[in-house]
């Protein structure tokens, strides 16, 4: 199926009119890293425009070890998702936060 020709605004272009000092990456563009696809492309052209603007980017929706790792080769250094943790509520977060980590 073909997409129709036309206009679309890009959102990046708020890039130059809002302040914002984060840049997160759609967990659209995550899937399909590992394999090397048009997501690939898009992923490693976000992090190149955040680190030219200063700003911190971080990729959603990461779910496997294979998409963690591609994602730190490309520059990556801020991910969330279901391969870090599930979401969980505040106090169960509070009772990990307080858990040293092992060396």
């Amino acid at each position: 199926m073909r997409c129709p020709v036309r206009r679309v605004r890009s959102s990046l272009g708020l890039l130059q009119s809002c302040p914002v000092d984060i840049l997160k990456v759609d967990k659209s563009f995550i899937d399909g890293i590992v394999a090397g696809t048009r997501q690939t492309v898009v992923a490693s052209a976000l992090i190149h425009i955040a680190e030219g603007m200063h700003l911190q980017a971080i990729a959603e929706g990461v779910e496997t070890a294979a998409q963690a790792a591609r994602l730190h080769d490309l520059g990556y250094r801020y991910a969330q998702g279901y391969h870090f943790g599930r979401a969980m509520p505040p106090d169960a977060l509070s009772a990990v936060m307080r858990v040293p980590v092992a060396a």
